[in-house]
């Protein structure tokens, strides 16, 4: 028996209408032919459909550990948490957020959830070390960090910071307070503890509304 329509993705389906003809125009199949002819073209079209949606991830930039990281899927088994959440999901697109906690506990699975809804992703050290590679294209680099709709930065740590890196980091954040788009920074970091190694202009430029992930970490 034929495998109904409704089973597949639209995406999916469409595929194998347009490839049904191709068979369907042929010398006549039987039930048990053709049944097994489109079960076939349903597992070749899922499997391209697959593969379109991993390429897509990786254009995004998102590491293999995180393809089925969704807002949605964002464990949330605690008021805590629930709290978190709540106040990252009603502000990251229009309010500068500083999410500080240990390793582990959720930060940059939320992260690529919104990369996968728009927002622009990045570690420091790989912006540092992309403007490295080529100083030619800081001020490229620069410029779209400073316009993106959303920028959420990463791996904000305690290593210091050499003259170059600190001024690279400042100039990012004061062309998204002058374009008056939001950032979040993602660090292990209290907020005093920021702003003692990174300067207190950072701080008074984002004036960010903190959100702490306090809790235990996930990972075993």
């Amino acid at each position: 028996m034929p495998i109904p329509e409704s089973e597949f993705k639209p995406e999916v389906a469409e595929m194998i209408r347009r490839m049904v003809p191709s068979f369907t125009q042929q010398e006549p199949m039987s039930e048990e032919e053709r049944a097994a002819r489109m079960a076939e073209v349903k597992v070749n079209a899922e499997e391209e459909e697959k593969q379109r949606e991993l390429s897509a991830l990786r254009r995004l930039g998102i590491p293999p550990r995180y393809y089925e990281s969704l807002v949605e899927n964002w464990i949330a088994d605690s008021k805590e948490k629930k709290d978190a959440l709540l106040q990252v999901v009603n502000n990251i697109w229009k309010e500068n957020l500083f999410i500080t906690g240990n390793a582990g506990t959720g930060k940059t699975h939320l992260a690529y959830g919104f990369v996968k809804r728009g927002a622009t992703y990045r570690r420091l050290p790989d912006i540092f070390r992309e403007v490295r590679q080529d100083f030619d294209s800081e001020n490229d680099v620069l410029d779209f960090l400073g316009r993106v709709k959303l920028l959420i930065i990463d791996e904000i740590g305690r290593t210091k910071f050499s003259d170059f890196e600190r001024n690279l980091f400042f100039e990012i954040v004061d062309r998204r307070y002058n374009n008056m788009v939001p950032m979040t920074l993602i660090t292990n970091l209290t907020e005093n503890e920021f702003a003692e190694q990174y300067g207190t202009a950072v701080m008074d430029r984002l004036r960010p509304i903190l959100v702490k992930f306090n809790w235990k970490s996930r990972r075993k």
